[in-house]
């Protein structure tokens, strides 16, 4: 988060889900449901894990939490296809979405256990200082 912006909103989302819920979905029987979801760099990263459905479950939750922050401060037009739930290089989670939010920052947490996946994410509405 660039400290030099003005935080004028901000919303908070949180979501859990049961893993189970993801244990059968494949992608070459599900295609079509999990891209109406996911990203396919999303799909990849997943399906590239031992336990494909824990990151599903948890990126799930995570455009969940998304969604709800979004909705907390007016924003009500965004579906699960407009974010993206990638990891930088260290492996901490990220959210990309389109060009049309830049005035929005995001911080995320995901986490997950065999059992279960959780997000907590925090959306500001940002103005430049500058």
């Amino acid at each position: 988060m660039n400290l030099s912006n003005n935080i004028t909103n901000f919303g908070v989302g949180t979501d859990i889900e049961s893993v189970e819920r993801f244990n059968n979905y494949t992608l070459s029987d599900d295609s079509n449901f999990l891209r109406s979801i996911f990203s396919e760099s999303e799909l990849v990263y997943c399906f590239s894990k031992e336990s494909p459905a824990n990151h599903l479950a948890v990126r799930f939750v995570g455009k969940e939490s998304v969604i709800k922050a979004l909705y907390s401060i007016g924003i009500e037009d965004v579906f699960y296809r407009d974010i993206e739930i990638l990891n930088k290089s260290n492996g901490v989670p990220y959210i990309k979405l389109d060009d049309m939010y830049k005035n929005i920052q995001f911080q995320i947490s995901l986490s997950h256990s065999k059992e279960n996946a959780i997000a907590f994410v925090i959306a500001m509405e940002v103005t430049d200082n500058e």
